[in-house]
């Protein structure tokens, strides 16, 4: 059976991945491939800054210092996160994917 959900795939604000889609606004400081942007160490603040549990299309080859920075990032957070905060999934329980149980 396929499931299907209203509305554009690539509109939609997926919560697993941040990605840029190449648009006349939209800054990549890596490569734009196929209309995504292969993120670069100009976009490392956007990254950290960002709600999604993942990162789409950061190359080690590319820009090996955005790949340790994002690395070196990722390492300091867990420490900090062990020491003293808990994980809130509020923000992403009330998307509207995982609401509708997409």
């Amino acid at each position: 059976m396929a499931m299907t959900v209203p509305g554009d795939p690539d509109m939609k604000w997926f919560f697993t991945r941040m990605k840029i889609w190449q648009t006349e606004t939209e800054v990549c400081h890596g490569h734009w491939v196929r209309f995504i942007c292969n993120l670069g160490i100009g976009d490392i603040v956007r990254i950290t800054s960002a709600q999604q549990l993942f990162v789409n299309k950061i190359r080690l080859e590319q820009d090996p210092v955005a790949f340790r920075c994002l690395e070196l990032w990722y390492h300091s957070r867990l420490r900090v996160s062990s020491n003293d905060k808990v994980f809130n999934a509020t923000f992403y329980a009330n998307l509207p994917f995982a609401t509708n149980h997409v």
